[in-house]
């Protein structure tokens, strides 16, 4: 039997606590995790020390080059203007920001071979190489690479609604085919390749594929306002007879408008274009040349390497002026055998105020005087007769 005392301890430790011994026991656990905090909060306090700086200190950084590039295109997308609209029915956005007419569409005399009668398909503006060209409206790339019938790089572009835009003689491509091209979209440079006389612009503009003169839409004036960012440019020009991109369902002239009134050609239909075979391989034969255009912000440093050019100039001038010294030294080479040792020795400091006035006739020494000062052989070639003179 367990004695009367052990059994009321053990009944009193498993009865459970009561509740307000519990909520004491909680208050006390909080109360000490709030005074810890503090504590710990005023001892952080007391370590911070105040910081200043200069304001115009700079504070360098690591920072990831991250490009990204919308949705719909594989290349960088430069444009004038974000948020442009699209143009109205009967008008584009201008492809260049300056417009400078130069041959118009129609009859003309060929700038190549000079003959009349050649049948010019576009409208072309004079341009510096390089400029930028932009795109007369959003659409598609329909066709981009080296033109077989001298447009050079060319690009076209597909806006719907029966509407096409070519781009000819390009300097370079910034877009690729099949990419989607926003409005004044940068997507290409002023160029002279193909069958072209100089850097400019050859413009096309197709209804229906149908050419029509691109002077019959109105050139919506374009601006470059928004930042420029770097261009990957694409240059499809042949080397070696390898192309460099693939055959191109290019926009081939069918039918055009009749000649404008007023040309110097008598007025005809347009000529029926012969039947045209692209030699383009379906596959390119070599890659295209890409470069990296840098924004304009960049600064180039590649012009001071030619700056030691002027050195390896002047360096051999001086030495070309001794050169007559081996003329005498042969005639001398027979008698300083042994005047030319002692000859120096006396006559380099006695002579030159003596020397002067007993020989006169001799006009020949003077010469050699001036440049053979730094070296007295000159003057051992008339030691046999003058040295025994002033000697005594």
């Amino acid at each position: 039997m367990a004695h009367p005392a052990l059994s009321q301890r053990e009944s009193r430790l498993s009865r459970p606590p009561r509740p307000l011994q519990s909520f004491r026991i909680a208050l006390a656990l909080a109360t000490s995790v709030v005074l810890l905090a503090l504590g710990s909060v005023q001892a952080l306090a007391s370590d911070v020390l105040p910081v200043t700086a200069d304001p115009d200190a700079v504070v360098s950084f690591d920072r990831t080059d991250v490009r990204s590039i919308p949705g719909g295109h594989t290349s960088p997308v430069v444009v004038a203007s974000r948020g442009l609209p699209r143009p109205v029915e009967g008008s584009l956005y201008a492809p260049l920001e300056k417009l400078v007419p130069s041959s118009g569409f129609g009859y003309r005399v060929s700038p190549l071979t000079g003959e009349p009668g050649e049948f010019h398909w576009g409208q072309d503006f004079s341009a510096a190489c390089g400029t930028h060209v932009y795109s007369a409206d959003a659409g598609r790339v329909r066709a981009a690479g080296w033109h077989p019938w001298g447009g050079g790089n060319r690009l076209e572009v597909d806006h719907g609604n029966g509407i096409i835009t070519t781009y000819n003689h390009l300097e370079g491509i910034a877009v690729e085919p099949g990419e989607r091209v926003e409005v004044g979209q940068v997507i290409g440079l002023v160029g002279t390749t193909g069958s072209s006389t100089g850097c400019h612009l050859h413009f096309e503009t197709l209804r229906d594929g149908r050419h029509v003169d691109p002077a019959g839409f109105t050139l919506i004036p374009i601006r470059q306002s928004s930042p420029i960012g770097a261009l990957r440019i694409t240059d499809y020009t042949p080397q070696d007879g390898k192309a460099r991109n693939g055959r191109q369902p290019w926009a081939i002239p069918a039918e055009a408008e009749q000649p404008a009134t007023g040309e110097t050609v008598v007025p005809a239909e347009a000529p029926a274009p012969p039947r045209l075979e692209d030699p383009t391989p379906v596959q390119p034969d070599a890659a295209p040349v890409v470069a990296e255009v840098p924004a304009p912000g960049s600064d180039p440093t590649t012009t001071a390497s030619p700056t030691p050019s002027p050195t390896p100039t002047v360096s051999p001038s001086p030495t070309s002026s001794p050169t007559p010294s081996p003329a005498p030294a042969p005639t001398a080479s027979p008698t300083p055998s042994e005047t030319a040792t002692p000859t120096p020795s006396e006559t380099a400091t006695p002579t030159p105020s003596e020397t002067a006035t007993p020989t006169p006739s001799e006009t020949a020494t003077p010469t050699p005087s001036e440049t053979a000062a730094p070296s007295p052989t000159a003057t051992a070639t008339e030691a046999p007769t003058s040295t025994p003179e002033p000697t005594p």
